[in-house]
């Protein structure tokens, strides 16, 4: 195991939800669960977290790595398909890294990578000489035996396969370097460069759309925060002057964005203009209660004299009132 951890190291990964191994000094890593739980503070255990192993071709591997596991520095080991490299590196967040582990190459030791690497060409039926960080490894024996022309194309479609699942332009980039070396024909060569213009059109276009929906979005979180601001002001507001004075705000805003301002705006200017204990009703209550179309009709003209601002929402409400008496009159004559 190259993933020893002290106790507290242990503990704070059980806390993550990870799974542990654990081992009395040098004998074999066994379930954590098999130990008293005194064993984190005894010096003579030592812990590993117990990595899901996965089998291609009959060869056990342990999982690739995940982008959340990740520490800043932390040695790696990349698997280069379909090229047979192994390249010892650190983990630094850079998007070449992260692309990677995305598509699933990343180790945390040698061993694993080159079991992984074994995996994959046995799945394909494929002999390649393994590198690991350009030297040759010497302990696969070197095959000068040249790839048949249905491993060739086995490898093109391998290629064709990776180029559909990639999920930016770099990998596109990186999956496609090199193919001059396999030997492909005019077609299978063509057959790639189809594949890769295609795909990096598609992302070119996806990256597009993200963008711009992203700075739509920004937009409107922008435009919600600064609106709930406003709506939070209307009813500190002392004054018919100092209520209207929160449309400034508002001069880069579209109609929509506006109206839910302006009706908190129109409902302060109502009460402002009719303050709270009053002996006679407000404007707003005698159109409610008008007791006929003579008498609306009269209270509409006193809405005239109102803040353009507050006028829409009373002409609301006188037409309903409207609505509502002559519905009622109407009925009366049927009855009649």
């Amino acid at each position: 195991m190259n993933n020893i951890l002290n106790a507290q190291e242990a503990f704070s990964a059980l806390q993550k939800g990870k799974n542990l191994l654990c081992r009395h000094l040098e004998s074999d890593f066994l379930p954590l669960n098999l130990f008293p739980g005194t064993v984190f503070g005894n010096p003579d255990y030592q812990f590993c977290i117990d990595i899901e192993k996965i089998e291609l071709a009959g060869i056990s591997f342990t999982k690739p790595c995940t982008i959340d596991e990740m520490e800043k520095g932390q040695e790696i080991y990349v698997c280069i398909f379909p090229c047979a490299e192994i390249h010892k590196t650190k983990f630094n967040n850079s998007s070449d890294v992260l692309n990677f582990i995305r598509c699933g190459v990343v180790q945390r030791d040698e061993e694993n990578a080159k079991l992984q690497m074994q995996a994959y060409h046995s799945f394909l039926g494929l002999d390649l000489s393994l590198t690991i960080n350009g030297v040759p490894d010497t302990e696969k024996k070197q095959s000068s035996k040249r790839p048949t022309k249905k491993e060739i194309e086995a490898h093109k479609d391998v290629i064709l396969d990776a180029i559909a699942t990639c999920i930016d332009v770099d990998e596109v980039e990186t999956v496609c370097s090199g193919i001059e070396q396999y030997g492909f024909n005019d077609d299978q060569i063509q057959a790639i460069s189809t594949a890769k213009s295609a795909k990096l059109e598609l992302l070119t276009a996806d990256e597009s759309d993200l963008f711009e929906g992203q700075l739509a979005s920004d937009e409107t979180v922008a435009w919600n925060a600064q609106l709930q601001e406003l709506l939070e002001r209307v009813p500190e507001t002392k004054t018919i002057a100092e209520a209207k004075a929160l449309t400034r705000y508002t001069k880069s805003w579209t109609e929509e964005q506006r109206q839910p301002l302006l009706h908190a705006i129109s409902s302060r200017l109502l009460e402002l203009e009719d303050p709270q204990p009053k002996a006679e009703p407000s404007l707003m209550v005698k159109i409610q209660t008008a007791p006929d179309l003579t008498t609306l009709d009269a209270l509409e003209i006193d809405v005239g004299g109102l803040d353009p601002i507050a006028q829409p929402d009373m002409m609301r409400i006188v037409n309903t009132r409207r609505l509502h008496l002559e519905s009622a009159a109407n009925d009366e004559d049927q009855a009649s």
